[in-house]
């Protein structure tokens, strides 16, 4: 990221800075549960929500995921995750 008189460039892209206050940047939840009958233990997978210019910017963003092992019995289930990410930020005023 490089500066130059109130422009911001990240990955080829430019903004104005409308503001001296911090932006946020991006956001991550980390979420637990146990283990699958087959593996034991616990698992955990992290989810990222950023946008390549900071949230504050876009208004909204992409979602990465990071994980080694995180099981589900359907689709409806990682949706949830996502949904309860969203929703947190939606009711703290941001995006």
């Amino acid at each position: 990221m490089k500066n130059f008189k109130g422009i911001t460039l990240l990955n080829n892209k430019t903004m104005e800075n409308k503001s001296d206050k911090p932006e946020l940047y991006s956001l991550q939840a980390t979420f637990t549960q146990e283990g699958s009958c087959i593996d034991g233990g616990f698992e955990e997978i992290v989810i990222q929500l950023r946008g390549d210019l900071g949230l504050d910017y876009m208004g909204d963003g992409f979602f990465t995921i990071k994980t080694e092992s995180w099981s589900v019995d359907n689709i409806q289930e990682l949706e949830e995750l996502f949904n309860r990410l969203k929703k947190t930020i939606q009711d703290n005023g941001k995006i």
